[in-house]
Parts: structure tokens; sequence; C-alpha cells
């Protein structure tokens, strides 16, 4: 072969594994959801009442970015306990890669001015490998571990209600998506059905909102119409509701 060819093919390779590579890094895995609609550094808040209507709990979600990842944390209190929830969720398809469930508790700290210092209990700990989750319990005398294999794309059950915020309402009119749920340390399938558009009462306005059923845990759920669709209220089978009281409006 002569000089020229040669270097007419190592310059064919290159140019062909340049664009080759290019194309495989611009190929997203297929998300439900809508990353564009979580905004960083939003924060709201909501009450949990009970049938009753009695405030039971004070939730504050938050939504940070850090590099490739999106943080969601969620705090709530009530009169008998406190719990961090913390996602990371994929800065491009929202997928989940780990969840922490934590309990702040206050130690004793002789030698500080402050008198107390907080640290945090780990209750339950869900880590992505993979297509696989592995879910640790670490309510009981040893840690209890379980995995599950829910493929690329799924949601924990518990924060869904809060993060189906980036669904595409506008040209979905429902979806069917995988859940796992570390406190009952089970996996099923969320069917979610939007409803219709309707308006709805919020801070002594009418707003515009989608009206949703999450079939599987029975709950009705209202998103503003408005991106990035906050939720507005959800309603339980139990006679609960969640509602919201304020936010920051990213």
């Amino acid at each position: 072969m002569s000089q020229r060819g040669f270097v007419f093919l190592l310059i064919s390779f290159l140019v062909l594994t340049t664009f080759g590579c290019k194309n495989k890094e611009e190929v997203l895995p297929v998300s439900q959801l809508d990353p564009t609609l979580l905004q960083n550094g939003s924060v709201s808040l909501y009450h949990f009442k009970s049938k009753e209507n009695k405030v039971t709990k004070i939730i504050k979600n938050h939504v940070m970015q850090e590099f490739d990842t999106f943080l969601f944390l969620q705090e709530y209190s009530s009169t008998n306990s406190e719990e961090i929830i913390r996602l990371k969720l994929d800065l491009k398809t929202l997928f989940l890669n780990t969840i922490e469930i934590v309990k702040p508790e206050a130690q004793d700290e002789k030698k500080s001015s402050l008198g107390k210092q907080e640290s945090q209990k780990m209750i339950f700990k869900g880590l992505r490998y993979g297509t696989n989750f592995k879910v640790t319990d670490f309510t009981g005398n040893k840690p209890k571990v379980s995995t599950f294999f829910p493929g690329t794309f799924f949601m924990d059950q518990e924060m869904m209600v809060y993060l189906l915020s980036c669904f595409s309402f506008e040209t979905k009119t429902g979806d069917n998506i995988k859940f796992i749920n570390l406190r009952n340390q089970k996996e099923g399938i969320e069917t979610i059905r939007v409803v219709e558009k309707m308006t709805k009462t919020y801070n002594k306005s009418q707003i515009s909102v989608y009206k949703v059923e999450l079939t599987q845990q029975g709950i009705i759920a209202w998103y503003m119409e408005e991106k990035p669709h906050m939720l507005v209220e959800a309603d339980f089978p139990s006679g609960e509701k969640i509602m919201l009281i304020d936010w920051n409006n990213l």
C-alpha cells in the first residue's frame, strides 16, 4: 500500500470514529418526564391535611442542580416526627439514581456552645446499578437489602405526585409509569390519566389546571396548566390532602 493510500484510510477511520462516537453520545434513553420542567432553585411549601381538615404535616420541597444531577429534597415535619427525603435524578433524563430517607436527630454536645448538634439517621436507601435498583431498609436490627429490576426509567412512588409536575400534559392524555416504594419494599406500575383541563381556586384566584388521576394509589391531583405545572392540590382515598401554600414561582 502506498503512503498516500495509508494516510487516506487513517483519515477515513478517524472521521468515522469521531462521528460515530458523537452520534452515540447524542442518543439519550427515553424518559417519560420532561427534564426542562424541573427548575433549579425552585422551593415550594405544602400543607398535608387530615380528613378533618387539620394541618398534620408541613412539607417543603427544594430543587437544586449539581453538575449532571438534579437534587430533589423534601423536608417534612409533624407533631411526632421529622424526615428528609433526598432524590438524585439524572439532569437530562430525570432517571432516579439515588434516594435516601433520613431522620434528623439531636445529639447533646457538652463541649459545644450551641448546646445541641443535629445528626441524621438513615432509614432507607436506594441505589441504581445499571437497570437494577438496590434498596436497603435500616429500620430493623439488621439492614434488609432488596433488589429490583425496573429498567431504566421508574419513579419513587411516594414522590411521584410531586414530580409529575414534569409530565407533558400538553401532549399526553396518560401513561403507565413503573415505581418502587422504599418503605414497603415493593414495585409496580402506576397508571396516570389526564382527566380534563379545568379552573380551580388557588390563592384567591381562578387558575387553569389539569385534573389527573393516579389510579394505583387512588389519588386525584391538580397541576397548573402554566409551566412548570406545579402541583396545586392532591386528594387521597383516606380523605387526607396535600395543598400548595406558597412557592417562589420558578
